[in-house]
Protein backbone atom coordinates (compact mmCIF):
# COMPACT_ATOMS: atom_id res chain seq x y z
CA UNK A 1 0.00 0.00 0.00
CA UNK A 2 1.22 3.32 -1.17
CA UNK A 3 0.97 5.49 2.06
CA UNK A 4 2.23 8.56 0.16
CA UNK A 5 -0.43 11.61 -0.50
CA UNK A 6 -1.07 12.29 -4.37
CA UNK A 7 -0.66 16.02 -5.19
CA UNK A 8 -4.70 16.43 -5.08
CA UNK A 9 -4.48 15.31 -2.17
CA UNK A 10 -1.66 17.40 -0.73
CA UNK A 11 -4.23 20.52 -2.84
CA UNK A 12 -6.71 19.52 -0.52
CA UNK A 13 -5.47 19.45 2.71
CA UNK A 14 -3.26 22.60 1.57
CA UNK A 15 -6.73 24.51 0.93
CA UNK A 16 -8.80 23.02 4.21
CA UNK A 17 -5.51 24.34 6.57
CA UNK A 18 -5.72 27.94 3.87
CA UNK A 19 -9.66 27.97 4.94
CA UNK A 20 -9.30 27.35 8.68
CA UNK A 21 -6.59 30.16 9.00
CA UNK A 22 -9.03 32.59 7.76
CA UNK A 23 -11.33 31.20 9.60
CA UNK A 24 -9.35 31.98 12.73
CA UNK A 25 -8.52 35.28 11.55
CA UNK A 26 -12.09 36.57 11.07
CA UNK A 27 -13.01 35.05 14.49
CA UNK A 28 -10.10 36.87 15.94
CA UNK A 29 -10.80 39.93 14.01
CA UNK A 30 -14.76 40.07 14.99
CA UNK A 31 -13.34 39.46 18.53
CA UNK A 32 -11.15 42.53 18.56
CA UNK A 33 -14.06 44.55 16.99
CA UNK A 34 -16.56 44.01 19.50
CA UNK A 35 -14.07 44.27 22.61
CA UNK A 36 -12.87 47.23 21.06
CA UNK A 37 -16.12 49.10 20.31
CA UNK A 38 -17.17 48.53 24.09
CA UNK A 39 -13.73 49.88 25.12
CA UNK A 40 -13.84 52.94 22.65
CA UNK A 41 -17.67 53.78 23.92
CA UNK A 42 -16.60 53.76 27.08
CA UNK A 43 -13.84 55.87 27.18
CA UNK A 44 -16.08 58.44 25.38
CA UNK A 45 -18.52 57.71 27.63
CA UNK A 46 -16.25 59.23 30.35
CA UNK A 47 -14.84 61.57 28.59
CA UNK A 48 -17.35 63.23 27.13
CA UNK A 49 -16.72 63.39 24.07
CA UNK A 50 -17.75 62.54 20.26
CA UNK A 51 -17.17 59.80 17.98
CA UNK A 52 -14.27 60.85 14.76
CA UNK A 53 -11.31 59.01 13.36
CA UNK A 54 -8.83 61.64 14.66
CA UNK A 55 -10.54 60.94 18.08
CA UNK A 56 -10.29 57.03 17.75
CA UNK A 57 -6.31 57.35 16.43
CA UNK A 58 -5.36 60.15 18.60
CA UNK A 59 -7.06 60.77 21.67
CA UNK A 60 -8.17 56.97 22.19
CA UNK A 61 -4.83 55.93 21.23
CA UNK A 62 -5.53 53.18 18.56
CA UNK A 63 -2.78 52.74 16.48
CA UNK A 64 -1.97 49.24 15.63
CA UNK A 65 -3.10 47.32 12.93
CA UNK A 66 -5.36 44.55 13.87
CA UNK A 67 -5.80 41.36 12.44
CA UNK A 68 -4.10 42.43 8.93
CA UNK A 69 -6.63 45.01 8.72
CA UNK A 70 -5.39 48.95 8.90
CA UNK A 71 -7.07 51.23 11.19
CA UNK A 72 -9.70 53.11 8.66
CA UNK A 73 -11.16 49.77 8.29
CA UNK A 74 -10.55 49.13 11.79
CA UNK A 75 -12.22 51.79 13.06
CA UNK A 76 -14.65 51.41 10.34
CA UNK A 77 -15.96 48.29 11.66
CA UNK A 78 -16.00 49.74 15.31
CA UNK A 79 -18.18 52.85 14.36
CA UNK A 80 -20.65 50.11 12.73
CA UNK A 81 -20.82 47.51 16.04
CA UNK A 82 -21.02 51.49 18.12
CA UNK A 83 -24.24 52.87 15.86
CA UNK A 84 -26.03 48.99 15.30
CA UNK A 85 -26.37 49.24 18.72
CA UNK A 86 -27.33 52.67 19.32
CA UNK A 87 -29.68 52.27 16.48
CA UNK A 88 -31.12 49.03 18.22
CA UNK A 89 -31.41 50.37 22.05
CA UNK A 90 -33.39 53.68 20.18
CA UNK A 91 -35.70 51.17 18.25
CA UNK A 92 -36.08 48.42 20.78
CA UNK A 93 -35.21 49.22 24.14
CA UNK A 94 -38.12 51.00 25.45
CA UNK A 95 -38.89 50.75 28.93
CA UNK A 96 -40.75 47.97 30.91
CA UNK A 97 -40.17 45.11 28.22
Amino acid sequence: MNDELSQEEKELISRHREKKTEATRKTKLTLAVLRTAHEYSSWMDGEGCGDTYSTFCDDFGFNEETCGVGRSTFYGMVWVVIQSAITEVQDNGKSGE
